[in-house]
């Protein structure tokens, strides 16, 4: 460990001073010179002082840090790379404060069980590492990225990262890759895992934190199991398969993950409060099973999402779910967050009082859009752009079970629609009945779409305020013979036209 040149300046004059009181106090110079020639340095010591500095890094080394290599055996002490332990054992035997070092390398179809947990002041940390700990660093984002994945292959190269790879049987993933349950306190980073049913899995597990965790493949990619309809196949027959899936979990933090063509949900937490979700990557391209939902938040209060990126790659059957808040999920905030040729969605009339702001909506194959659906209501998007998609926003239901509206009371402030099919949308889903009633749309920009509306269920009272609509020639539009009955009941106030047909 090299000491600063700042540190040796002080060491140096700190030593001066202590010399000058130690001369002081000697009763004379005979006195002085006995005790020096009693503690003369050599250049031996010299090179035994030198070697503490420049050696290997302490912290890398001690009582709590063990190895683990892809040879390595459970009989070995675990105290070196050369001594290192196997990783199974390893999973199970690490104990509260223990930091154990996984080297990159193939470890095959293993399912990896954790089965200790730490506490706040010694969480259980397994890291892995490409050649030396701590060398693998990732900043805001995954350190492996889609194009890397796409270049060798569809795999993730094992030489980087500890790697697992689940024995698919007919293209079909099984098992989980690595679980946890009912641990506390664990800290899981730089891990390559892929083509399990369950990717990585965790239950009633406070305080987790996965880094860096890439993953791929997850769940069912028969052919003849397709959902895709273009490739011969009924939509919904295969959806399975979970990138990073997290139940009944409070204060989780995922960061700087990424997660590709999971054939369910790419990352998803369920019941799980709190959580904090950072820059993390999720893409689906195989049309053979394209993600449905790609992050999730279902049931769970109070979360972050901030700086998400989510693609559908191409024309893909399933339009998919891009960042969903579901069936429970209020007081969550989506920040600066990029959803590619799909939607967010806010579903269910228990989703409310969540605030989506700067977050970018680019439609891609005119998918994209801000989804309403089953009742959310009293929700806040604030500069949020659409650009490209369906509809800027569209309100829809197809959850029966007593439902009564598409969704109200939403508010969506200085937020930019454009390029879109129609502006706002009322959507028949299954059910074209329930009103979409009481949104406000203020400061808002709608701009080059063919339509304002598009009119397939009853709304009212709708609200457009000081909001600017130019370069818009229709009014509204049915997308169903069925609704022509149908009008546009909203209220406009203050608001500025350009090159409009109304």
């Amino acid at each position: 460990m090299k000491i600063p040149f700042a540190n040796h300046t002080l060491i140096l004059r700190t030593t001066f001073f202590v010399l000058l009181v130690f001369i002081n106090s000697c009763s004379s110079d005979s006195e002085l010179f006995d005790i020096l020639d009693n503690h003369q340095t050599t250049e031996k010591d010299l090179e035994s002082q030198e070697d503490l500095i420049d050696g290997p890094e302490a912290s890398y080394y001690g009582e709590n840090i063990f190895y683990v290599t892809v040879d390595g055996n459970e009989n070995n002490d675990g105290k070196t790379a050369d001594t290192a332990w196997e990783i199974s054992y390893a999973f199970q035997m690490a104990k509260a404060g223990d930091i154990i070092y996984v080297k990159a390398g193939n470890y095959g179809s293993l399912s990896l069980l954790v089965g200790q947990e730490g506490t706040v002041q010694e969480p259980i940390q397994f890291i892995g590492y490409k050649n030396s700990p701590e060398d693998i660093v990732s900043v805001d984002g995954a350190s492996i990225s889609y194009e890397e994945y796409k270049e060798n292959g569809d795999a993730f190269d094992p030489l980087e990262m500890p790697t697992l790879v689940g024995d698919r049987i007919d293209d079909i993933g099984y098992g989980v890759g690595l679980k946890l349950t009912g641990k506390q306190h664990i800290q899981i980073s730089n891990f390559q895992i892929s083509r399990y049913q369950h990717n990585l899995l965790a239950y009633y597990c406070d305080n987790l934190k996965l880094t860096n965790i890439v993953l791929s493949d997850s769940g069912d990619f028969n052919l003849a199991n397709t959902d895709s309809a273009a490739l011969g196949g009924t939509i919904g027959l295969n959806q399975t398969g979970e990138g990073i899936s997290i139940y009944n979990s409070n204060y989780v933090e995922v960061r700087n993950c990424i997660s590709i063509n999971d054939g369910m949900r790419g990352i998803m937490l369920t019941e799980s409060n709190y959580s904090k979700n950072y820059n993390s990557k999720i893409y689906s391209d195989n049309d053979i099973n394209s993600c449905d939902y790609y992050y999730l938040l279902y049931n769970s209060d109070f979360g972050l999402l901030e700086n998400i990126y989510v693609e559908r790659v191409g024309q893909l059957q399933h339009e998919g779910h891009g960042i969903c808040l579901k069936d429970g999920a209020s007081d969550n905030i989506l920040r600066n967050c990029y959803v590619n040729n799909t939607m967010i969605e806010l579903s269910f009339n228990n989703v409310y009082d969540n605030l989506i702001e700067n977050c970018y909506i680019d439609g891609g194959f005119k998918e994209g859009e801000i989804r309403i659906a089953n009742g959310a209501h009293h929700n806040t998007f604030y500069r949020v752009t659409v650009n490209g998609g369906e509809g800027g926003v569209t309100f829809c239901d197809w959850f029966e079970n007593g439902l009564t509206n598409a969704g109200h009371d939403n508010e969506f402030v200085e937020c930019t629609f454009s390029n879109n099919k129609f502006g706002v949308g009322f959507y028949h889903w299954s059910l074209g009945n329930t009103e979409a009633y009481n949104n406000i749309f203020n400061n808002c920009t709608f701009n080059n779409s063919p339509f304002l509306f598009q009119v397939d269920r009853p709304n009212r009272d709708n609200l457009f305020k000081n909001c600017i609509f130019e370069n818009i020639p229709g009014y509204m539009h049915w997308a169903y013979p069925q609704s022509e009955n149908l009008t546009v009941n909203a209220i406009f106030e203050d608001n500025i036209y350009n090159n409009t047909g109304f």
